[in-house]
């Protein structure tokens, strides 16, 4: 973005929103400390992860000393959370001047998977067709924030039986989150799926199996930190699904029936995730995503 020679300030601010604790009516603060000691674990130290997050919020937050506001994003999950929680905020601090530059594809790139892809010549060039946040657009981000951060899953649900089209890309997102979800036999979510099926030939490196994994999403969104905490899960407890050595993971026999649908992964008491502000825990699992069907069960 440098590179590009933009005007301006240039802000970061890329929490993983859609993973991790989030507290809706409580202190931002509280919520920041929850988060760092999340991403942290047991024994780490959440200090510099809630500095970075400050360091986010305070570039936010002097948005309103500028003319304009450009927001940078992309397609995927990530990112399309993001945009909620921005235009969830600027919707309730009202700026002047708001633009979005979001895109799918780029040009000569392919696959296409993100603006980091992009040399700072190719960014700058989709800066003139930046455009302007519309009010169906704030409308339907605060809602989507809101679904997001629900304590059950349904609201998404709902959100994407409706008219989504002001943010194109948000209901292929949204998609995507609910397909993390527990499957009603395995109670593997896709992720965990994708992994495991690629460990059924043999052991493979962690390594090898992100980079099989991102050749499967139609838009890629995990990074490899977040692709080691859903392996060391997978590892957990008494009745691990996987074994983890140096540079190796290697699939179990309650693994391989897990895949087959023959045991129920959620049963399990390690399991300890949140999806936005749904927080699954086993072994009771409430909610489910039937990838047969495409349907949200609960």
């Amino acid at each position: 973005m440098r590179e590009a020679g933009l005007p301006g300030e240039l802000a970061v601010w890329g929490d993983v929103l859609w993973d991790g604790p989030v507290l809706p009516g409580r202190p931002r603060a509280e919520e920041i400390v929850a988060r760092a000691r999340w991403f942290a674990g047991p024994g780490g130290d959440p200090g510099p992860l809630v500095a970075m997050q400050d360091a986010w919020d305070a570039g936010l937050a002097r948005a309103a000393d500028h003319d304009e506001v450009v927001i940078w994003l992309e397609h995927d999950l990530h990112d399309q959370c993001l945009l909620l929680h921005h235009l969830d905020h600027f919707s309730r601090l009202p700026h002047p001047r708001v633009s979005l530059i979001c895109i799918g594809e780029f040009p000569g790139i392919e696959p296409f998977h993100g603006l980091g892809q992009l040399t700072g010549h190719q960014l700058a060039s989709l800066f003139p067709h930046r455009a302007p946040i519309t009010p169906a657009q704030l409308a339907l981000g605060r809602e989507g924030w809101a679904a997001l951060r629900e304590p059950a899953p349904t609201a998404i649900a709902e959100l994407l039986e409706r008219d989504t089209r002001p943010l194109p890309f948000l209901a292929g997102a949204l998609r995507r989150l609910l397909e993390e979800y527990p499957a009603p036999a395995s109670g593997l979510g896709r992720t965990e799926a994708t992994a495991l099926a690629a460990l059924a030939d043999g052991p493979a490196s962690p390594e090898s199996l992100f980079r099989a994994l991102q050749r499967q999403e139609e838009r890629v969104f995990l990074g490899d930190l977040g692709f080691a905490r859903i392996l060391e899960a997978l590892a957990a407890g008494d009745e691990p699904l996987l074994t983890l050595a140096p540079g190796t993971a290697t699939i179990t026999e309650r693994g391989r029936a897990a895949l087959a649908g023959a045991f129920d992964r959620a049963a399990l008491p390690t399991l300890d995730r949140w999806l936005g502000g749904v927080h699954l825990q086993g072994p009771a699992v409430r909610w489910r995503w039937d990838p047969v069907r495409a349907r949200l069960l609960g």
